[in-house]
C-alpha cells in the first residue's frame, strides 16, 4: 500500500482526535453556560448559590442525567471545568482543542493551593505541558512545576505520603483479591523495582513457563511470607520412592493475599510441606499449575535502584528545592537528603540554572557503561518511545545509528528503549533520530507520521571536544 494512503489515514487519526478534544471543550463550555444559568436563576429569586449547597447538589442529579454519569462524578466534573476557567491559558489552549478533558483533570489536581504570580506561572506551564506531553507522564510533570513553584509543596505532600501508608486486602471476582499498598513514592518505586530485578533474574531458567508479571507477583507474596532477605532455597529433591501428591499445584490466587494479609502459619507451613514433595527440575505440565505457588526458587536476593536527581545546594541543606524521582515526580528536599546517606554512589552533573541543561558529567571512568548509563538515565527518565512510561533504568541502551554502520557511543546516539520497543526500532519499524537538543524523533517510515519526545534534562557540554584531545569526555569515548 502507497504511503500516500497511510498518511491520509494518519490525518484521519489525527483529526478524529482533535474532534474529540472540541467535542470536550463543547461538552465544558455548555455545562458551565447551563450552571452559570441555573446561578442566575436562583439568585434572582434571592437564593444563596453556594460550593456544596443544595442547589448544586440538585444541579449535580440533573447533569448526571444528561450526562449519564453518577452524581459524584457529575459534579467533579462542573467543578474541574470551574477551576480550569480560572486559568486563563489552559482554558483558551483546552478551547483550541490543543489538549482533552484527561489533561484538565491533571492542570486542575495538581494546581494546588498556589496564588498570584505563581498560579499564573503554573497556568503558562500546565498549558504548555499539557499541549506536549502524554497522559501518562503528565501528572509527574505537572507536579514538579507545582511543587518548583511552592518548594514547601513536595515536603508536606511527604509527610502526608507517610502518615496515609496503608496496605488494604479485599476479595475479589472468581476466587481472586487485591492487595492494595499506598505510601511514598520512593518507596513504592523501590519495590517496584526489587520485585521486577527479581522476577528478571528468575526469568529464563529451564522449565520456566511464568511471565514477568506473574513472577514478580510471586516474588512479592514470597517474600511476604517466606522471608525478606534471603532467596527461598529450591527444595530438595523428593525420594525415589515418593509419589508426589496430588494436587500439589495451588492455583487458587485470593489464599495468597489473604495469606500475606492475615499471616495464615498454619496455611503456608501446609503449603510448603506438599510442595518439598515436587520435583524442581521437572518442568510444569501446565503453565498455570505454578501460579498460585508464591514461591520462587530461582529468586536471587536484589538491590533495588532508583533515579534522583538533587540540587547540590538541597544535598548540604543549604536550599530546599526539591530533587527529582525519574519517572514518579517531586521529592522533598528531606528525603532526598535520607537517600543521599543510604546510596551506594552519586554522579555529579553540571546543569544550567536558567534551563537546567546538563552542562558537564563528572566520571573518574574511561569506560562507558555506568557512567554514559546514568547520564542517558537522568536525561530520558522513561523509554525513549515517545508515549512509553517505562523507566529508563529499566530499559535497554541502544545506539540510535548502529556501531558496525558507524555510530559512535555519545551522548546524541544513545537512546534509553524498553526492551519491546528496542526489537520493534531494531526490527525496521520505525526510523529514530536524535537532535542535538536531546529531542529524539520516532519515525514511522512503513505507515508515515512520526512523534517526539523532549529530554527530561538537556545536555549542553561547555565545550566542545577538540579532536586532538588526548582525554575527552566520556560521552565522547568510542565504542
Amino acid at each position: 500500500m502507497s504511503l500516500r494512503v497511510f498518511e491520509a489515514l494518519n490525518g484521519a487519526v489525527e483529526g478524529a482526535r482533535r474532534a474529540r478534544f472540541l467535542g470536550e471543550v463543547l461538552q465544558a463550555q455548555t455545562m458551565l453556560a447551563l450552571w452559570d444559568a441555573v446561578v442566575v436563576d436562583e439568585t434572582a429569586r434571592g437564593l444563596v448559590v453556594r460550593e456544596g449547597g443544595l442547589a448544586e447538589r440538585a444541579f449535580a442529579g440533573h447533569l448526571a442525567g444528561l450526562l449519564q454519569v453518577s452524581r459524584n462524578r457529575a459534579i467533579g466534573m462542573l467543578h474541574t471545568a470551574t477551576a480550569i476557567r480560572e486559568l486563563p491559558v489552559s482554558w483558551g489552549v483546552f478551547g483550541g482543542g490543543g489538549f482533552g478533558w484527561q489533561a484538565v483533570e491533571a492542570i486542575v489536581r495538581n494546581r494546588g493551593t498556589l496564588t498570584g504570580d505563581a498560579l499564573d506561572q503554573y497556568d503558562t506551564g500546565a498549558a504548555r505541558l499539557a499541549a506536549e506531553t502524554v497522559p501518562q507522564r503528565l501528572d509527574p510533570a505537572l507536579a514538579r512545576l507545582h511543587d518548583a513553584l511552592d518548594h514547601d509543596a513536595a515536603t508536606d505532600a511527604a509527610a502526608s505520603a507517610h502518615r496515609s501508608r496503608s496496605a488494604q486486602a479485599r476479595p475479589g471476582a472468581a476466587g481472586s483479591g487485591t492487595l492494595t499498598l499506598t505510601g511514598p513514592e520512593t518507596d513504592i518505586a523501590a519495590m517496584h523495582d526489587a520485585a521486577r530485578r527479581a522476577a528478571v533474574a528468575a526469568h529464563g531458567v529451564e522449565g520456566e513457563t511464568r511471565t514477568i508479571r506473574q513472577l514478580m507477583y510471586d516474588c512479592l507474596v514470597d517474600v511476604i511470607l517466606h522471608g525478606l532477605a534471603a532467596p527461598v532455597p529450591a527444595p530438595a529433591p523428593a525420594p525415589a520412592s515418593a509419589a508426589a501428591p496430588a494436587g500439589a499445584g495451588v492455583t487458587g490466587q485470593d489464599t495468597d493475599v489473604a495469606a500475606a494479609a492475615a499471616a495464615d502459619d498454619d496455611a503456608v507451613g501446609a503449603r510448603n510441606s506438599r510442595d518439598a514433595n515436587a520435583d524442581p527440575a521437572s518442568p510444569p505440565a501446565d503453565p498455570f499449575e505454578r501460579l498460585g505457588d508464591p514461591r520462587v526458587p530461582q529468586r536471587k536476593a536484589v538491590q533495588a535502584t532508583i533515579v534522583v536527581t538533587v540540587p547540590a545546594a538541597t544535598a548540604v541543606g543549604v536550599s530546599q528545592q526539591p530533587g527529582k524521582l525519574a519517572g514518579w515526580g517531586s521529592l522533598a528536599p528531606a528525603g532526598a537528603r535520607r537517600i543521599i546517606g543510604a546510596a551506594c554512589h552519586w554522579t555529579r552533573v553540571e546543569l544550567d540554572p536558567v534551563d537546567d541543561a546538563i552542562l558537564a558529567f563528572d566520571s573518574h571512568e574511561r569506560s562507558i557503561p555506568a557512567a554514559l548509563r546514568r547520564l542517558i538515565w537522568a536525561r530520558s527518565e522513561t523509554c525513549d518511545q515517545p508515549h512509553c512510561p517505562a523507566p529508563a533504568h529499566h530499559a535497554d541502551i541502544d545506539h540510535v545509528v548502529r556501531v558496525e554502520h558507524g555510530g559512535r557511543t555519545t551522548h546524541l546516539n544513545l537512546s534509553a528503549l524498553c526492551r519491546s520497543d528496542h526489537q520493534t526500532k531494531d526490527d525496521g519499524y520505525v526510523d529514530v533520530q536524535r537532535a542535538a537538543d536531546g529531542t529524539l524523533t520516532w519515525n514511522t517510515t512503513r505507515w508515515g507520521g512520526h512523534t517526539r519526545k523532549k529530554p527530561a534534562l538537556r545536555i549542553r557540554p561547555a565545550r566542545a571536544p577538540a579532536a586532538e584531545d588526548h582525554d575527552p569526555a566520556p560521552w565522547d569515548t568510542a565504542a
